[in-house]
């Protein structure tokens, strides 16, 4: 397979990062949010003038942003945690389903900078991550059987609430 890069526009998903366009001739199925609506969403991105160079969700994702910016969430539908990298405005975006069926978490560091994964564990996997336990968080599993809000079992790692960016 070959990547295709523009870098400009980086998307992470499940610890793999996709340029500007996905593996050229692809399918990737990365996104379960633009599933049924991917088509529709590429149709009418070609209508106003948008040409893909795969079939790939992640193209139609990165065209739907440099298009239509945050709104383009508007029109994501189903479950998806994403982050995307906007180089000409330096800003990283997290975001996450209505629902949030697809977690995200992250840990904003002391000294500045970010470590987000779609697992807890995947964030124990950096030693810069506390490992307080979270109380209030693990009376609140025990009770309702999950935890509520953006805390988690660990105490300086958030989760990205449904429907935000």
């Amino acid at each position: 397979m070959e990547l295709l890069q523009d870098s400009t526009f980086w998307v992470l998903i499940s610890t793999v990062i996709f340029a500007i366009v996905a593996w050229k001739k692809g399918r990737e199925p990365l996104l379960e949010i633009l599933d049924a609506r991917s088509e529709r969403i590429r149709k009418e991105l070609e209508e106003i003038g948008v040409h893909f160079k795969t079939k790939s969700d992640t193209e139609v994702l990165l065209e739907a942003y440099k298009k239509w910016g945050l709104e383009c969430l508007d029109r994501f539908n189903g479950m998806f945690a994403f982050a995307l990298w906007d180089g000409p405005r330096r800003r990283l975006i997290l975001a996450r389903d209505r629902l949030g069926k697809k977690p995200l978490f992250y840990y904003k560091l002391p000294r500045g900078g970010l470590i987000f994964a779609s697992e807890l564990k995947a964030l124990l996997e950096d030693p810069r991550v506390p490992r307080k336990m979270n109380m209030r968080a693990l009376s609140q599993y025990l009770s309702f059987g999950y935890v509520t809000g953006e805390e988690t079992m660990l105490g300086e790692v958030k989760k990205l609430a449904p429907g935000h960016y």
